[in-house]
């Protein structure tokens, strides 16, 4: 017996269609779908809700593992007017598959946002990358890319590697493995100017060129924030931990602390500093609230927390800087960072779900091993990275390429 399809319910048809602001999504359509009826206390919608992956077993873009309740999502909806849905619909998942919608849409919803005040920037995410040379990744490969995208695969298969050459090409600043060999990525842009740039690294340093212009220095401002494992013991207070897990000096950590807003903490509602001594080297100590402690001021010392805790007020941080940040300026996390194994379900889909909210306008690419239980990765983009993809040179070989 064929499965039901997972029609829209009016009112989440509703929700798409305001979010969209009654225009088509596809871009540069803009066509507005609502408007004078009829009759004079009528209104004629001509839009149309489609669904992103598929509401039926042999529709266009079916190929998933999300149940009925997650395909009748506000999340899984793009509004079309009816050209372009059906020209989707007829080229099927070839031309334009669940990814491709799914960043149609949050571009469409990011321009929404932007007219109404909520951003002062116009969009820059990445949508692909492309490797033309490399002695880790295999030549020719392609990654798609949307608001938010997992990429997960065992160790070997270079996961790791993709987001040193992104944080490398991105920023300019040569990270370790992509120092010691010849990299040359394509990189595609969700955006009307900024469309294609070819990034070149070659012994540490980074060039790039954009049509026929060659450039020497990194052309495009975008904030990354590389939350990954840090090398070394720690030193010092928990002040300079937090800070090794981004990269990021104390100065920067300690004004953190002190602006942080925690609507979005999933543990604690207030966070200060308390500087224990200042010499011969200063010494502060994180205060935090727990949200079970509301009827009471008490405020406890982080070091007295478990290393699970640590970690998600180290999230709470990074999340309330980048949710503020992506207002004025293009952010994009990175998140190779073994310390969310940590992490139960609960915390897992309270973070996750906010990466994905179209209220944050950063974008997310975060890289593990496998996708957790529990977790709802609906509205996600998933790369699978394969040891098969990447067999021509094993990562591990760089330290004895030489003259690259």
């Amino acid at each position: 017996m064929a499965k039901k399809r997972a029609d829209f319910s009016l009112q989440t048809k509703d929700i798409i269609a305001k979010r969209a602001a009654y225009r088509c999504s596809y871009p540069d359509c803009n066509a507005t779908l609502i408007g004078p009826g009829l009759e004079p206390n009528t209104v004629e919608n001509i839009g149309e809700c489609a669904h992103i992956y598929a509401a039926a077993g042999k529709g266009p873009r079916s190929k998933h593992n999300l149940c009925a309740e997650d395909l009748q999502k506000p999340e899984n909806g793009i509004f079309l007017c009816n050209r372009h849905h059906e020209m989707i619909d007829k080229n099927g998942g070839k031309r334009y598959p669940a990814e491709t919608l799914m960043l149609y849409k949050q571009m469409h919803e990011h321009k929404i946002s932007e007219e109404l005040g909520h951003i002062n920037y116009p969009l820059m995410w990445i949508k692909k990358v492309i490797i033309v040379e490399s002695p880790i990744l295999k030549e020719g490969l392609s990654y798609d890319f949307t608001k938010s995208t997992i990429i997960t695969g065992q160790n070997g298969t270079g996961k790791s590697v993709l987001m040193e050459y992104i944080y490398t090409a991105l920023t300019g600043k040569c990270i370790i493995r992509p120092e010691k060999s010849h990299v040359v990525l394509e990189i595609e842009f969700s955006n009307p100017i900024w469309q294609k740039v070819r990034c070149e690294i070659d012994g540490g340093e980074v060039r790039y060129k954009v049509g026929e212009q060659n450039l020497t220095f990194c052309p495009f401002t975008i904030d990354v924030v590389f939350l990954r494992d840090s090398k070394g013991k720690r030193k010092g207070d928990l002040i300079n931990w937090i800070g090794a897990q981004f990269g990021e000096k104390r100065e920067f950590v300690k004004n953190l602390v002190g602006g942080a807003e925690l609507k979005h903490s999933y543990l604690i509602s207030d966070i200060k500093t308390e500087t224990v001594r200042k010499t011969p080297y200063e010494y502060v100590r994180i205060k935090l609230q727990k949200k079970d402690d509301l009827d009471c001021d008490c405020h406890w010392d982080l070091e007295q927390f478990s290393s699970t805790e640590r970690y998600s007020v180290t999230f709470d941080l990074i999340v309330d800087y980048m949710r503020k940040a992506s207002r004025y300026k293009n952010v994009l996390f990175l998140m190779d960072w073994s310390n969310v194994n940590a992490f139960d379900s609960g915390l897992l889909s309270h973070y996750f779900k906010l990466f994905y909210d179209s209220s944050v306008y950063f974008q997310t690419v975060a890289a593990m091993h496998t996708l957790w239980q529990g977790v709802n990765w609906a509205g996600w983009n998933m790369i699978t990275m394969s040891i098969e993809e990447n067999l021509e040179i094993k990562w591990e070989k760089i330290s004895k390429l030489k003259n690259i």
